[in-house]
Parts: C-alpha cells; sequence; structure tokens
C-alpha cells in the first residue's frame, strides 16, 4: 500500500461512514488483496481497516 493508497481508503471511509464498507470493498478501490490491505493498513495506520472504521464513526456520534 502506498501512501497514496493508504489517503484513499481513509479518505473514503471518513467521508462515507454510513457506508456498509467491508475489507473486500475497500481493498477493491485501492486494487489490493483483502489480506495484503488489512495487514498494511494496520501496519501504516496501527490498527485494522474495520476497528478504525468504527473509531470514525463512533468519534461522529459522541461528543467529546
Amino acid at each position: 500500500m502506498t501512501d497514496a493508497e493508504r489517503v484513499v481508503a481513509l479518505s473514503l471511509m471518513q467521508r462515507s461512514l454510513e457506508k456498509a464498507w467491508t475489507v473486500a470493498s475497500l481493498a477493491e478501490r485501492v486494487l489490493m488483496s483483502r489480506s495484503g490491505f488489512v495487514a498494511r493498513f494496520t501496519q501504516l495506520v496501527g490498527q485494522p481497516p474495520m476497528k478504525y472504521l468504527t473509531t470514525c464513526r463512533m468519534r461522529k456520534v459522541i461528543p467529546r
């Protein structure tokens, strides 16, 4: 996963939190296999993509 692919994946999730994203749909958007996407995303972001997405969704609905 390149920096550009990471930005695309993060942007897709953050702009469309209501969408029913799956690992497969995100990996497809950045032209990666599911396992490769999860491994690289986790390495770069520090948490798996679905956990990151859940965290983003929670931050949107729970005020700080």
